[in-house]
């Protein structure tokens, strides 16, 4: 993934970016979902996360995409 999502276009993503989205390490956003510190859904076998949410752990507007798409 290259740069940050928007949650109005991409509302989800996998642990490898959440991890490039908070700056930390793979493994360390694996430790955190099993603990319940990042919120998820299960897909099968795998996380999906919120980028809403994550967005709102870096400090950034979950609701308001670069090219003006506003989310409800």
């Amino acid at each position: 993934m290259t740069g940050i999502p928007c949650a109005v276009h991409t509302p989800f993503v996998e642990p490898m970016d959440a991890a490039e989205i908070l700056g930390i390490k793979r493994g360390t956003v694996y430790h955190e979902l099993q603990l319940g510190r990042i919120p998820s859904i299960r897909v099968g076998k795998q996380y999906r996360i919120p980028v809403a949410e994550l967005l709102r752990m870096a400090g950034l507007e979950p609701n308001i995409c670069h090219c003006g798409a506003v989310a409800s």
